[in-house]
């Protein structure tokens, strides 16, 4: 799997472990796992030799994550945004999650094994400044849907998970101002925004027996915050508050 030096792809790697999984981990440094390689995922040969020498010595590949992400984009309108800041974007979300599935699927054709990859709310809800990486997040879902299709017949499901506002190294600049964090939450009909090891136990749910009758579908994480766009928090706790007050009324009579 990509991505394990942090946040999302670090929490995946401690919830397989807890399964008995024996993971292999890619990132550019600082990689977890019980196998590791200081891998681009942009960089194809070294994708390659990387899944070669992971099966090599693992025996067989029977699940793949691709978890590694970027968000270059510095909140800027599509007119200014830097052609090299958009290739970046593209280059790690999507190509990126384009050469592990590359690498990985003839492994995964031997084992029947699955893959998951990583896209995002931002797919379906844009966000001023993030063209790119909504972009890119699109296009895992489509890949993921095209890999479920071509290679159901050989036994592999493909899933993808979409999550929205996680703890993590991506988001810690932003969610570390009060006034920021409070307008995100109250779009989060649950409350909190989430810690990655909530979608991490959902991918693992993915990759393993349980979802042995589940492919080409993106699974939302996002503590429903995809159902406020035509409400807020605001509005549900004013809802209930009447609710409370109509209940005190009637009993009072």
């Amino acid at each position: 799997m990509t991505g394990t030096a942090s946040g999302l792809g670090r929490a995946l790697v401690d919830r397989l472990h807890e399964d008995g999984w024996r993971v292999t981990g890619l990132d550019r440094s600082g990689a977890t796992g019980d196998l590791t390689f200081d891998v681009d995922v942009t960089d194809v040969a070294a994708v390659d030799a990387a899944v070669a020498s992971a099966a090599a010595e693992l025996g067989s590949v029977d699940g793949v994550a691709a978890c590694a992400g970027v968000f270059l984009s510095a909140l800027t309108p599509v007119h200014a945004l830097e052609h090299d800041a958009w290739t970046a974007t593209i280059g790690v979300n999507l190509t990126g999650s384009f050469n592990v599935a590359r690498a990985t699927l003839p492994h995964l054709m031997q084992s029947k094994g699955a893959i998951v990859l990583v896209a995002s709310t931002a797919a379906d809800h844009a966000g001023p400044g993030g063209a790119a990486y909504a972009a890119s997040k699109a296009g895992v879902r489509a890949l993921t849907r095209s890999i479920a299709l071509e290679y159901a017949m050989h036994g592999v499901r493909a899933c993808s998970v979409s999550p929205g506002y996680m703890q993590t190294g991506m988001t810690a600049k932003m969610l570390e101002h009060d006034e920021i964090r409070a307008n995100v939450v109250s779009r989060i009909p649950l409350g909190r925004v989430s810690d990655p090891a909530e979608t991490a136990d959902v991918m693992t749910f993915l990759l393993g027996p349980g979802a042995s009758f589940l492919t080409g579908e993106d699974i939302t994480v996002d503590g429903g915050g995809g159902l406020m766009a035509y409400t807020d928090r605001g509005e549900n706790e004013g809802m209930w508050a009447r609710h409370e007050r109509r209940l005190q009324r009637q009993a009072s009579v």
